[in-house]
Parts: structure tokens; sequence; C-alpha cells
């Protein structure tokens, strides 16, 4: 069991990116490969990120509102399922104690909160989540450990 990314992304001009993503997942019996398309467009204080893949596509805004916080709005499809997602969240940057913030609600009543520690000197941080899922009274919590 496992899964597998890789990305590519080239710059084209100072504000168009353009690339690919490849993802292959396995599991017991079952194997899968997806291959999508990506762009990214960037102006002095926002993005737009959008990614065309086999069964879904996403378009993504990012608004930098000050040095440290980042608003966005992410709008997901899946054509398949008859469904989409619109998401809104942010991002909060705390220079001095080394750690971030970020926060997402969407149209499934998901409430996400990821708390992020740089612990430096070391080339490593330190991750914790949290996932409510108000339609399905269900809760996850998560804690990560990245080198690197």
């Amino acid at each position: 069991t496992g899964v597998a990314v890789l990305h590519y992304l080239q710059s084209i001009t100072t504000h168009l990116s353009l690339g690919a993503e490849f993802l292959y997942q396995k599991m017991p019996g079952m194997e899968l490969s997806v291959l999508s398309l990506a762009g990214n467009y960037r102006g002095d204080d926002w993005e737009v990120i959008g990614k065309v893949g086999m069964h879904q596509w996403s378009l993504c805004y990012v608004q930098q509102a000050t040095s440290d916080l980042a608003l966005i709005a992410e709008f997901e499809g899946v054509p398949m399922q008859g469904e989409s997602i619109l998401s809104v969240g942010y991002k909060y940057d705390l220079p001095k104690a080394n750690a971030s913030f970020k926060g997402l609600v969407n149209t499934q009543w998901n409430v996400c909160c990821v708390v992020e520690k740089r612990l430096d000197p070391l080339p490593a941080s330190l991750t914790l989540s949290a996932i409510i899922s108000h339609f399905s009274d269900k809760a996850r919590f998560g804690i990560g450990f990245n080198l690197g």
C-alpha cells in the first residue's frame, strides 16, 4: 500500500506557470493512476491556480491580504459524481514563533484547522490538524512530523 505523486511546473512568463501532476496509488487488490494538467497565474498580491484531471477539476484564488495573512477561495468539481465543493479559508503566519495557522470551511459542512510549527534549527516541522464534519457528525485529528 502506498502513494507516489510527481509534480512538474514550468515558468512560461514571469506571471504564468504550466505543468502536470501524476499520482499513483496502490492498495490491496487495486491500483490507480491519475494524470492532471495545472496552471498558475500570479499577480503582485494574488494568485489563481487551476487544475484539470480525468475525473475532477479545481480552481483556487489566493489573495495576500497582509504580509502574514492570505485569504483563499477554492471551487472543486467531480463531474462523474455530479458533485462540487466551495471552500473558503485563511493562512496566518507568525514569523516570530516560526508557526502558521490554516483554517477552512466548505459547503459539505467540514471545518478544518492546521497548526504547523517549524522546529528551528532542525530542518523539521510539527503539524497538528483537525477536521470536524457537521454533516456526518464525525471528527478526525492528526499529528505529523515533517523532515526537510
